[in-house]
């Protein structure tokens, strides 16, 4: 018995079907997506200053200021900014308005950034600053 390539094509597109439409209708709606977070943001750190401490070690001290009256801020992250399209690297983390840095080489002329952390683990925009 031989069957022809248009009578197969009828039975096969209804497996597909059969198939599909329970996936398809498996899906989850719309209106049962959770509901989008209400973050609060996070305070910008402000008046970043480096000083080097020690000309031939190359000691750094990191201090600024940060504007929380909510005291949302429960710590601070120091990053090395990338250059040449290389990634920020996180160096340091600080609970304090400051930090102290020890480099092996001399970072003149490197850029450092500080964001600001809340108690939701929500980080703030970076504050970036040249070192001298």
């Amino acid at each position: 018995m031989r069957v022809s390539i248009t009578r197969l094509r009828m039975p096969v597109a209804m497996t597909v079907l059969a198939v599909a439409l329970p996936l398809m209708t498996a899906c989850p709606k719309h209106e049962n997506f959770p509901q989008p977070l209400a973050v609060q943001p996070v305070p910008v750190p402000t008046n970043l200053s480096i000083t080097q401490l020690d000309e031939n070690l190359y000691n750094y001290d990191l201090t600024w200021d940060i504007d929380d009256p909510d005291n949302l801020v429960v710590g601070y992250r120091i990053y090395l900014v990338g250059t040449s399209g290389l990634a920020d690297e996180l160096i340091a983390e600080s609970s304090t308005t400051s930090a102290g840095l020890s480099f092996p080489f001399s970072a003149s002329g490197a850029q450092l950034a500080v964001t600001a952390i809340s108690s939701e683990n929500v980080e703030g925009y970076p504050v970036i600053k040249r070192i001298p």
